[in-house]
Parts: C-alpha cells; structure tokens; sequence
C-alpha cells in the first residue's frame, strides 16, 4: 500500500490548485448546463401543455427552412394551425426549392453562425448561442444573410448560389389536400359542387399553414363568402333572414358540394324546418299546399332576404296570382270581395296546409261567418237555410261564389235565373203558390209556405217557428214569378224574407 503513497511514478500525483483558467471552464460548464436544463424545461412545458410544444417540434423539424421563410414560424400562434404545418416537415407538401449558399467566400462560416442559421430564432438556443459567440470570442461583424433577400446586392466575391427548382407541391392542390381530407372525396359525387371545389382550389377559401379563423379559413367567415358573393342590396331589404343577416352562411349551404343545386345542407325542407319547427306539424295536414308538398319552400320564400314579410317577393294577392291567374281573373270582375285592401288570400286560406278543403281556415259557411258574422242568425231561419237534401243546412255557396262575380252580390248568376235552379222558370199561374221546392220532407210548397197565398191574404195556420221580432208583411205574387220578383225587388208589396 505504501508504494501509492506520495508523488513516485506508481503513485497517485497530487492535483494541482485550478487557476484563473480552470475557474473560466467551470463557469462556462457550469453556464451552459443552466441553459441545457432551462432548454429542456422549456421544452417540456411546452409538450405538456399542447400550445407552444407545437412550435419547438416545428422548429426542430423545418429548421433548414426557417432560414429563409422565418416569418412562418409566427403562423404556429394562430387560433387554427394545419396539422402537417406544425407536425411534420415542409417538405410533405412542398418540393426543396429556392436559392440555397454553396459557399461562403471571403468571410468564414463560424459553428456559431451555422448553429443559429440552422436553429433559427428559437429563443432559448438562440440565447445559448449570443452567450457562447461573447464567452468563447466566436461573435463576427457580418451577421449571416438570408436567402430571401437579392442576390445582386452581393457580389461574385461574397456568395456564391444554386439555384434549385422553383417552389412546388408536391402533387396537385387538389390530390395533395385528399392525401388526408379523403372524407370530402365522396362529395364528388355530388350532383352540384362549389367552383372552388370542383376545381380543386381549396387554398382560394383555405390557409394550408395557419389562420385565426377555423377551419383554416383565409378570412373571418362573416366576410370570406362575400368576397365572391356580393349580398349589400339585399342586406338592405325591409326584412332579412337571420342566418342571412349575421351572414352564417353554412349554417344552411354546403361550402363543398351538395345535390342540392344552391348547396343546400339537405332537402331544402329538412333545411328549413330545422329553424322552424313549428311548421313542421302542417306536413300531417290532410290538405297541402303543392309547393309546401313538395317540401319547395322557396317556391313562395325568399331565403335571403325580402321587402315582404314573410320573406315574400312580394305582396299579396298579386304573388299568389303567379301560380292562380285564374283567381285574378274573377277578382277583376264587377263584384268580388275586397281582397288587395281589407282582406288578403290568407285572410281565408292557410298558405302551408289545412283540415278542409281549398286550404280555407273554417268549413263551410263558419268560414263566411268569420267576416259576415251578421248574417249568422237571420240565415238560419229562412228556408234557403234548409235546401241541403242530406244535412238540411244550406250552404252559402249554393248561391255566393267566393272570389268574384258579375252579378252582385258575388251572385253565381243573374238573380232570376239563380233562383230558377230550384225554382222552376214557368209555373201555371193556378199553381204559382203551390209549386214544389223539395227541401224537406214532407215538403212544403209556395214562397213562404203556409204564411202567404197568391192574393196576399195572410194565412197563419202554418207550423213554422218564428224568432222573436220576426215581422212579415203580405207579398202580392201577381201573375208570374217575374211580376212577383219585381214587386219585391222595387218594394211595393212588402217583403217575402223576415225583416229584423
């Protein structure tokens, strides 16, 4: 044991007092492993978190590239990032391309300057390294130069370049965005598709890196559709659809393709039902309006925007006329009802769908009751009330037609010959009081029956129930049924009807 003891050639030489150099190495060992584990902290953080780990890997990956396009590193902050833009290297969707330096003449290249040019301006290795260039004396006056800058401001002696292809997908827009968007190829089976799509200009409505509006659209949603699809005139219409107006636009168009021919997200009923449930129940309706049917909501709406409501092109009656001119026509005749200025066509018919036939919003005469509530109680005690052979109620369109007429009012024909359609023309004047009206059974006969014979003598042995106040004046019928219209339409012998 004795011979390791003490300065001899087998023995353990004493360690000499570390000096002023000695201290500058242990500093600078000591400096560096402060930034190493500060490097890694950093970097860990960043992994762990989800945000920032994004730009250190895509440093770390696309450093080669960062040398000439370095403002695409703040890209990675952006709300929406492309997933191969911050994962993998450029060079997936990119040819190598640019001028790149073969040769640095005249002044050299120092290991610092080609650490930073490969690292780019990540900030913890770019600290590391401004902290070695002044330790270690390496700092040199010419900063390096990248490539996005000319050529001709250098000369022969400074540089020397080669010159790659120019920059290039790697395949055609349209296959390279498939190569990992291969859910949108089933929408080329489409029957429409939007132009950029189908032409495969995906970057016309996209960001292929980064954007702060997702999904990587080139600008704020709100504005990217305008650009192409200019919408101020109708914004300024009396009354704007509310996606229309907030300018939502996909929340019912298919930005790629639909087989819809507007891009519609589906049917267009599916569409528009979705926003308006409570349309949805008149589908069950036993009377549809064909455009309703067919789920053609735009067949009478506007979908954008309108001067009418409900999004209508325009007022009513003259929109409904486009598809009925023929209820124009009778509107135009001498007696109609007031539709246009008091009344509208959905002031009787419901515009989707309804319980009763001709879409009308009541059945029968409680759908003439709902204006001409007047007449209501006096038409249920005069005969005309009981001319229906099955239900014995009449029917205020046995003799009243409902839009428009030449005889008023709203006559289905001149008076004399309307009556005549239950009233035989030509009655033997021996029996003009005793003619037959078949409205009840048994029948009864003559113009008031049991109430007035042919000479106006009043006759009261009738079994007819009267209302209160009921009046009744005697009618001379004259010789024929004309002598009689006649002198009740000129007042001269009273009245046949009850008078209130």
């Amino acid at each position: 044991m004795d011979d390791f003891v003490g300065g001899g050639p087998t023995g353990i030489e004493d360690v000499p007092e570390v000096g002023g150099g000695g201290r500058k190495t242990t500093t600078l060992a000591v400096v560096l492993l402060l930034l190493l584990l500060l490097s890694v902290a950093s970097l860990l953080y960043q992994s762990l978190t989800g945000g920032p780990g994004r730009k250190a890997q895509f440093l770390a990956v696309n450093a080669r590239c960062l040398v000439c396009h370095s403002e695409m590193e703040a890209l990675l902050d952006r709300t929406s990032v492309h997933h191969p833009f911050a994962q993998q290297q450029c060079t997936s969707c990119h040819t190598t391309h640019g001028q790149v330096f073969e040769k640095r003449a005249g002044v050299a290249e120092t290991a610092a300057e080609s650490f930073r040019r490969a690292c780019g301006p990540f900030i913890p290795i770019a600290a590391l390294q401004t902290l070695l260039d002044r330790i270690l004396g390496t700092a040199t006056t010419k900063k390096w130069t990248t490539t996005s800058e000319s050529k001709a401001k250098y000369s022969k002696d400074d540089l020397t370049f080669r010159v790659r292809e120019e920059s290039k997908l790697i395949n055609t827009e349209l296959r390279l965005c498939m190569t990992c968007h291969g859910n949108l190829g089933g929408l080329w089976q489409a029957r429409y598709g939007h132009p950029p799509f189908i032409e495969g200009h995906c970057t016309n409505c996209h960001d292929p890196h980064a954007s702060a509006f997702k999904p990587l659209l080139n600008q704020e949603p709100r504005q990217l559709c305008v650009a192409c699809h200019p919408i101020a005139k109708e914004l300024k219409m009396a009354q704007v659809h509310p996606p229309f107006e907030v300018q939502d636009c996909v929340s019912c168009h298919s930005p790629h393709a639909s087989d819809d021919k507007v891009l519609l997200r589906g049917p267009q009923n599916v569409v528009c039902l979705a926003c308006h449930p409570t349309v949805a129940p008149y589908t069950q309706f036993a009377v549809q309006h064909p455009p309703f049917q067919k789920g053609d909501c735009t067949g009478c709406h506007e979908p954008h925007a309108a001067s009418v409501k409900p999004l209508l092109p325009s007022t009513e009656p003259g929109f409904c006329y486009k598809c009925h001119p023929e209820i124009q026509n009778a509107f135009a005749r001498s007696s109609h009802h007031p539709v246009g200025t008091l009344i509208d066509c959905t002031s009787c018919h419901q515009p989707h769908a309804w319980h009763y036939s001709k879409l009308l919003l009541a059945q029968g005469n409680e759908m003439c009751f709902t204006c001409h509530g007047d007449k209501r109680f006096p038409y249920a005690y005069t005969p005309h009330n009981q001319v229906e052979y099955t239900s014995f109620t009449g029917a205020c369109v046995n003799c009243h037609v409902a839009h428009g007429s030449d005889y008023r009012p709203l006559l289905a024909d001149e008076e004399l010959r309307l009556c005549w359609t239950c009233h035989p023309a030509y009655v033997p004047e021996s029996k003009i009081n005793e003619y037959l009206v078949a409205f009840e059974n048994p029948p009864r006969t003559g113009f008031r029956p049991g109430l007035f014979e042919s000479e106006g003598k009043d006759n009261t042995e009738g079994d007819l129930i009267y209302p209160p106040d009921f009046k009744r004046d005697f009618v001379r019928a004259g010789k024929s049924v004309n002598d009689l219209y006649r002198s009740i339409a000129a007042g001269i012998t009273g009245t046949a009807m009850p008078t209130w």
